[in-house]
């Protein structure tokens, strides 16, 4: 199934309670499958924004935890840059997850954000 990286991207909480969450051996399979693929799409991204941020002079502001870039400017292009990767095109293997109904662990306000991923 092809889908945004912005997907995974928003809902890396989320994907974090659904491998933790308990299923039939056949949900957690399809579940691992999925978030194996999911995983390395998203390590390669973190890798990119990491090269785009250092490329742009951002660094760690220590007491803010945020990024500040010099020159400042340069903040707005990562942003730019970088919404425009996230609007990239990914394949994850699989069709959508069936959820079991007695699934434990998934707040309403995750499987929203798993919307993408998971199916009733």
């Amino acid at each position: 199934m092809k889908i945004k990286l912005r997907l995974p991207w928003e809902s890396q909480g989320s994907l974090v309670l659904l491998g933790a969450t308990k299923g039939t051996a056949k949900f957690g399979f399809k579940v691992a499958k999925a978030l194996k693929a999911i995983r390395a799409e998203l390590d390669t991204a973190e890798k990119q924004r990491k090269e785009l941020v250092e490329r742009l002079g951002g660094k760690v502001n220590e007491k803010t935890a945020m990024y500040e870039f010099d020159p400042p400017e340069n903040k707005d292009k990562a942003t730019a840059e970088f919404a425009e990767l996230l609007e990239e095109e990914i394949e994850i293997p699989g069709e959508l997850i069936q959820v079991p109904v007695d699934l434990n662990g998934l707040s309403a306000n995750d499987m929203i954000a798993l919307e993408w991923l998971l199916k009733e």
